[in-house]
């Protein structure tokens, strides 16, 4: 994806990261027990029906994401197990804050226009699946 706004990211490259968080643990190395309790977790949950719907950003345009649709519900419990697994497993996760759940597009490392991109993201809505 190109930089939402190349007046703001002369010099480098916006950051892109695509992935689907479920537990925030800082940059840490993965532990065996959490990567055990994670797939004790993960195989605990069925699959469940997602979709890419509307978009915002975080930061004021620092991040840009695509929202999800669908079984949102089963997702939020998967997060809900991920932060357990991982206080079971003696990480430090934070703070707890509600689960939001995105699909990070684009990353940068200062503020950005992203207003054509989020009108771009409000129309857009994917198709389910699993």
């Amino acid at each position: 994806m190109p930089c939402p706004a190349p007046s703001g990211c002369a010099g480098r490259a916006a950051r892109l990261a695509l992935h689907a968080r479920l537990l925030r643990r800082g940059r840490r190395r993965p532990r065996p027990a959490l990567s055990d309790r994670l797939e004790r977790a993960a195989g605990r949950t069925p699959p469940f029906p997602l979709a890419l719907r509307g978009g915002g950003q975080f930061g004021h345009g620092r991040a840009l994401w695509a929202g999800a649709a669908g079984d949102v519900a089963t997702l939020r419990l998967l997060a809900g197990r991920a932060e357990a697994a991982a206080r079971k497993a003696g990480v430090e996760t934070g703070e707890h804050r509600r689960y939001r759940p995105h699909l990070t597009l684009a990353r940068g490392r200062g503020p950005v226009d992203v207003r054509e991109h989020l009108r771009a993201l409000d129309a857009f809505a994917g198709a389910p699946g699993r």
